[in-house]
């Protein structure tokens, strides 16, 4: 894999589900990691061949993320 030019930082969140102390649930996100990224642009063409992929990812990292 090649590095590139990691010239940007992300930070990777997952949401979690608190309860507060009158039994009220409710969401927040909470930053799991911040690693380096590269942005990468994707062509027309590119974007509109990927609209049918459930996910796409506009950023690349060295990092891999075990959940």
């Amino acid at each position: 894999m090649k590095a590139g030019k990691l010239d940007r930082k992300i930070t990777i969140s997952r949401e979690i589900e608190t309860v507060d102390d009158y039994g009220t649930a409710s969401s927040a996100w909470t930053p799991i990691a911040t690693v380096p990224a590269q942005r990468v642009t994707q062509s027309t063409d590119e974007f509109l061949a990927a609209s049918g992929e459930r996910e796409t990812t506009a950023w690349s990292s060295p990092v891999s993320v075990d959940s």
